[in-house]
């Protein structure tokens, strides 16, 4: 097929690009041509999916003048949806493409669609990137602060991995620990072992505040010895072996039982506190608190906060 391609400059988000633009009339086969050469795996919105198929099944799709973009090397970025729902109806249409942008930017575009921070992770080469993302999301939000359930911009997150690349080889530390201290057969993902993304982002910290009380922290955490009650290792390590066992019975109650990222947070930072300055950690009996001390949840939070503050603060040359 021969396209009439017309030189052009691209602008995008305040950036200008030199590059081609054409309309074409997109089939099946075309379709399928573009996702075939596509820049990483693309998750869908299946909900948008499904409304641009209706459309197109209706006749009242509609191109709004938003380009399908294609990377200097021909590879697709943008428009994953269109094409899917055009391959899977075989209703052809026509569509304005751009080609031209650096392929490096498949990762900014798009950021309100499905693309995701392990998207555009996997594009940079990070292994496990989807256990990193979730990582990073929670770093984001504690470099601001706050622990809430609201999700974070894909851009802020981008942001705090290239500030903050170390936190890939805790989040590799974090998938070991959860594989080994699992039970059940269950393994990594059965959500029975301790959840990755807070002791991922816990164990960066503390690795990069305090290098040697960090390693010792997390090395007894996970091999004991479980001679000492209150050694605040291993109340943090019975803290997560009871927790885990009341998931499993739960879940045996046919009861909905998952893993609260902020209680963990609390968990192992009022720990680390207590090993950090060489005290027992002395269990709280007051059942309204989450942390396990008889430290305010409030007080181990802004703690916590303290030390994201450290860590993510550049050292002035």
């Amino acid at each position: 097929m021969t396209l009439e391609k017309n030189d052009t400059s691209i602008e995008f988000e305040g950036n200008v690009y030199a590059g081609k633009r054409w309309t074409e009339r997109v089939d099946a086969e075309r379709a399928e041509h573009y996702l075939s050469n596509s820049i990483g795996n693309r998750n869908f919105n299946k909900a948008h999916l499904r409304r641009i198929k209706q459309s197109l099944q209706d006749g009242r799709f509609v191109d709004l003048k938003d380009p399908v973009r294609l990377a200097d090397t021909g590879q697709l970025m943008d428009g994953h949806t269109r094409l899917t729902a055009i391959f899977e109806t075989k209703i052809p249409v026509s569509l304005e493409f751009y080609e031209g942008f650096p392929k490096g930017m498949f990762k900014y575009l798009d950021q309100h669609g499905a693309r995701t921070v392990a998207n555009a992770l996997e594009i940079e080469g990070v292994e496990n990137a989807g256990k990193v993302a979730t990582g990073l999301k929670q770093l984001a939000k504690l470099v601001e602060g706050r622990i809430s359930v609201e999700n974070e911009s894909n851009l802020k997150c981008l942001d705090a991995y290239e500030r903050h690349p170390g936190l890939g080889d805790s989040t590799t530390w974090a998938i070991a620990m959860a594989k080994s201290l699992s039970f059940g057969g269950t393994g990594v993902g059965k959500s029975h072992g301790p959840p990755v993304a807070p002791f991922a982002v816990c164990h960066y910290l503390y690795s990069k505040a305090d290098p040697s009380n960090g390693k010792a922290f997390f090395d007894g955490f996970m091999h004991g010895p479980r001679t000492d009650a209150k050694d605040p290792r291993n109340v943090l390590w019975s803290k997560f072996q009871d927790e885990m066992f009341s998931m499993v019975a739960a879940r045996g109650r046919g009861a909905f039982s998952a893993w609260s990222y902020s209680h963990c947070f609390i968990w192992i930072h009022d720990a680390w506190l207590h090993f950090q300055s060489g005290k027992p950690l002395e269990k709280s009996a007051d059942l309204g608190k989450v942390g396990l001390s008889e430290m305010s949840d409030a007080d181990i939070l802004e703690n916590l906060y303290g030390v994201v503050d450290m860590v993510d603060t550049p050292i002035s040359s």
